[in-house]
């Protein structure tokens, strides 16, 4: 079957990209030819991609995605099916095949630009049919929200390319790192202080953090021995660092948009062999319930109950590899 896929997605740096690639290869494996129209660059993939304009105004980049499947759309509808992002549901009524709703997590932003984007969140399930969630937390929010019926929504978990993430070489000091969005609002300003606590408490840590955002500036200033931040890096330059690392942190609070959620780092952490911390709630969790390697601790004692379960790994390197070796 031909399909093609019309995403808002930035392939080769947009860490969410990495599950969309993903998810796309599985297509073409399955005996699919799939055509990608989405902004970025890929190097390599089993699937045609056609790069699309992202815009450089925030709140317009939907607005500029869909211009430009709008001059494509002749070979769009020539797919037997097209997948849409939620964000880009203003090129449906140009579509004149079938066609499936891809919602891989409702609105995150906050202010103005929220209120916008949980508008077009509303109208692009108006107008499906059928679509996708990423969690069943996930697909019972949309149904309680929009009426599309439960039947009609199929469940895509974030997966990861365990290919490409997966355990390296790790030794010396205890090795931390955080990766994805950097904005204040997903609790990444916690982190820094649990790497002066440990320091404090005379142990020898690191804390890597990958990404862009609001914050992503401030954590730069930041002048804490240890403390590594950078832009957002490619799929391979992530994978090949995130394996010498030992701990990952989920720090984004319980918030309605995070208890949707089914995050691609917590796949990417466990592939790679990182043990998890994070603030328990029903996004972080796993569906087959509790793991050692991941500690989830309520949103109020993150940083003490976190900070104590740190320095214990710390001060038992073979506790801390056992855990490793169960992620």
């Amino acid at each position: 079957m031909r399909v093609s896929w019309l995403s808002g997605r930035v392939l080769g740096n947009d860490l969410c990209g990495t599950t969309q690639s993903s998810l796309a290869d599985g297509l073409v494996e399955l005996g699919h030819e799939l055509f990608l129209y989405s902004p970025g660059r890929i190097s390599a993939s089993k699937f045609h991609h056609i790069p699309l304009p992202n815009g450089h105004i925030k709140g317009l980049h939907s607005w500029t995605i869909v211009r430009a499947l709008r001059s494509n759309i002749e070979e769009i509808n020539k797919s037997e099916h097209v997948l849409i992002d939620w964000r880009l549901h203003a090129i449906t009524p140009f579509i004149t095949t079938k066609w499936t709703l891809i919602d891989r997590g409702p609105p995150a932003d906050r202010g103005i630009i929220s209120l916008l984007q949980w508008k077009q969140w509303t109208k692009g399930w108006s107008k499906a049919v059928y679509g996708t969630a990423v969690s069943l937390s996930h697909a019972n929010f949309i149904n309680a929200r929009t009426g599309m019926p439960l039947n009609n929504i199929t469940i895509l978990h974030a997966g990861v390319d365990v290919d490409k993430f997966s355990p390296g070489d790790k030794s010396g000091i205890l090795k931390m790192a955080y990766q994805g969005r950097v904005d204040k609002h997903r609790g990444v300003l916690l982190l820094p202080k649990i790497l002066i606590a440990l320091h404090n408490k005379g142990i020898k840590a690191s804390l890597d953090i990958h990404g862009e955002g609001d914050v992503l500036n401030k954590l730069k200033q930041m002048t804490i021995p240890g403390l590594r931040v950078t832009s957002s890096l490619d799929s391979a330059e992530l994978a090949s660092r995130q394996s010498k690392y030992d701990v990952g942190f989920l720090p984004m609070p319980k918030d309605k948009v995070w208890e949707l959620a089914s995050p691609l780092k917590r796949s990417e952490y466990a592939a790679s062999g990182l043990a998890i911390l994070g603030i328990d709630h029903s996004g972080h969790r796993l569906e087959s319930g509790e793991v050692e390697w991941m500690k989830l601790v309520s949103q109020e004692q993150f940083l003490i109950e976190g900070i104590n379960w740190l320095e214990m790994l710390a001060n038992d390197n073979s506790k801390l590899e056992q855990l490793k070796l169960q992620a």
